[in-house]
């Protein structure tokens, strides 16, 4: 039986130059603590209820430079080096832009022209398997399964379709928008775990009393605007990328 292990991660967020307040480690009833800590028999413990000592050293720099990975896209000619123009982290996207033109003009969606679909209605997305299997193109299919409306307007869909950052058509070939998924902030909506990650829903983590699966579809009208923005950072990519060549 196929498993996906993953891990997650806090990460701190100071607003401030000092970390006293952090490491105060403050409680609101120390003798309840103190009685908690008599009850399981700490105070007699050799290794439990010890006291423990850190000492932690830091420093800042002012970071100097900064270099955007590359990444690779496979074209019919093979694969053409890409940079990355631009993301939007609330969203799960990412934009690439080829470091080369390529060898013939790309045919592109052009998202400003989406369809609204109704709900019951079938959509397709279609993605490549993996190098292994000579990145043969896959078809995934599903249904509009409702209309999300908050944290953001999205289409809910009702079956298997993981082509994540990849476009969504309907049956007559029209754009519907982009599949991402969309995490929802603690204390949003009663009742409800927010949207799993993606690591829960391949793992099956993610039940269906935690609402949706966490998958959406961003409507192509807001995928446009996100397109554009896109676009003109890429342009001023490029004119960096040439100006830097000796």
């Amino acid at each position: 039986m196929a498993s996906v292990t993953y891990w997650s991660q806090l990460q701190p967020s100071p607003r401030g130059q000092s970390i006293a307040e952090g490491l105060a480690a403050r409680i609101r009833d120390p003798a309840w603590l103190l009685c908690r800590q008599w009850q399981v028999g700490e105070f007699q413990g050799v290794d439990g209820g010890s006291p423990a000592f850190a000492r932690i050293g830091s420093h800042t720099a002012k970071v100097g430079t900064a270099k955007l990975g590359t990444a690779k896209v496979t074209l019919p000619e093979g694969e053409v080096p890409a940079i990355l123009a631009a993301t939007d982290s609330a969203l799960d996207l990412a934009f690439l832009q080829l470091a080369q033109p390529p060898a013939k003009p790309l045919p592109f969606v052009d998202f400003a022209q989406a369809t609204t679909p109704g709900v019951g209605e079938q959509v397709a997305s279609v993605t490549r398997l993996g190098r292994g299997f000579d990145y043969a193109p896959c078809l995934q299919t599903a249904r509009i399964g409702g209309a999300l409306r908050k944290p953001r307007e999205a289409w809910i869909l009702d079956g298997t379709i993981n082509a994540f950052g990849l476009p969504v058509f309907d049956l007559a070939g029209k754009p519907v928008g982009a599949l991402t998924t969309i995490v929802t902030r603690g204390g949003e909506g009663e009742g409800s775990a927010g949207s799993p990650t993606i690591g829960q829903m391949l793992s099956g983590a993610a039940g269906m009393t935690d609402g949706p699966l966490g998958v959406f579809v961003l409507p192509g009208a807001r995928v446009a605007s996100l397109v554009k923005l896109a676009r003109e950072r890429a342009q001023e990519l490029l004119k960096e990328r040439a100006a830097a060549k000796p």
